[in-house]
């Protein structure tokens, strides 16, 4: 992980997400813990390899990196196309190691309109029914998402997964 980010995120995944560990600790504890608690149940390494590939892997990235820890900190070091352009590095660095993990099928989604959450609706200033600036910066995430998974489907030559577009700007 970009260390800056991996710097910040341990930071701010203790400040305001106290209990929510970042997608690059989830694949490492996947890794290290849970894989190999999984591995203990087969009779054979490649029947756990079959497993893995035939399993789905549901992903939902980059909702808290875009909201609070976005507005709190990495506001004043990166503009919003930087930091989703990192943001998607890293995303697409963990997909490889699943992937190199023997994971096969991956359900991603994007990241829903947070500018319309209540929280933001009612804590922000905003002219329209949903905070704007809010949704413009998630728009702009999901847009390079949705290029990293073609690039990633077309260089690992997997077969395309689906991607759930929760709305559209």
């Amino acid at each position: 992980m970009h260390p800056e980010l991996l710097d910040f995120s341990l930071r701010m995944d203790f400040f305001l997400h106290k209990n929510v560990i970042n997608f690059f600790q989830q694949v490492d504890s996947f890794e290290n813990s849970t894989m190999e608690d999984l591995k203990s149940t087969f009779d054979s390494p490649e029947g756990f390899t079959q497993y893995l590939s035939k399993s789905l892997f549901f992903i939902h990235h980059a909702g808290n990196d875009l909201g609070l820890t976005f507005e709190a900190e990495m506001e004043k070091r990166y503009s919003i196309d930087k930091y989703a352009k990192l943001l998607i590095e890293e995303f697409s660095k963990q997909l490889k190691r699943l992937y190199t993990l023997g994971a096969r099928k991956f359900f991603v989604s994007n990241v829903s309109p947070l500018g319309c959450s209540l929280f933001n609706i009612n804590t922000k200033n905003h002219s329209g029914p949903c905070v704007e600036e809010i949704n413009n910066r998630v728009s702009v995430y999901n847009n390079l998402l949705l290029g990293m998974l073609a690039k990633l489907q077309s260089t690992l030559h997997v077969k395309p997964r689906s991607y759930v577009r929760y709305f559209r700007f």
